[in-house]
């Protein structure tokens, strides 16, 4: 049938593309899972994860080309598998370094130093503390995104605390000036 038929075509064109996306050489849809997990912008100092969003549409695509009785090439299956293996450890590095790319924003400028010991342990971790971190061992991806997120928690925690007390002391010194 005509339906039948289009079915057929729009998934050829679909597996045809992502093929020659997997191939191209600028690899943005494939996952170095030999290569660092995060880095920092040398132009903007901002910290960048390695992994695209575009492979988390290639999971759900792939997962719903399949569900619906296509088969997915092998070369596909293999990045799908890849992606899938490091998706939920991507996401929190992408939280993090959307913390750490806004922490600025969300700094009092005169608390800045009261928080220097909790950043720079921040950035260790993030550094991974000398190691290379990569996609590949997921032990030590799975105890580094741990250690991320405990050093970001702390350094959240501080800063929320020192917010408080800036208002606080804002607060009081309002009613001083109002005596």
């Amino acid at each position: 049938t005509e339906l039948q038929r289009k079915k057929a075509e729009v998934f050829t064109s679909w597996r045809e593309s992502m093929v020659k996306a997997l191939r191209d050489a600028g690899k943005e849809l494939a996952i170095d899972m030999e290569g660092k997990v995060v880095s920092f912008d040398k132009k903007d100092g901002k910290l960048r994860v390695h992994y695209s969003e575009k492979l988390a549409e290639l999971i759900r695509e792939a997962r719903q080309l399949s569900a619906i009785g296509h088969a997915i090439p092998r070369e596909i299956k293999i990045e799908v598998e890849n992606a899938q293996k490091v998706c939920n450890k991507a996401t929190i590095l992408k939280q993090v370094a959307a913390f750490y790319n806004t922490l600025e924003n969300h700094i009092i400028q005169s608390q800045k130093p009261m928080l220097l010991d909790e950043a720079v342990a921040f950035e260790n971790v993030v550094q991974g503390d000398g190691k290379s971190i990569t996609w590949e061992d997921a032990n030590l991806l799975a105890k580094y995104t741990e250690e991320i997120q405990a050093a970001m928690k702390r350094l959240t925690n501080k800063n929320r605390r020192l917010r408080k007390f800036h208002e606080q002391i804002a607060e009081i010194v309002v009613r001083l000036m109002e005596t």
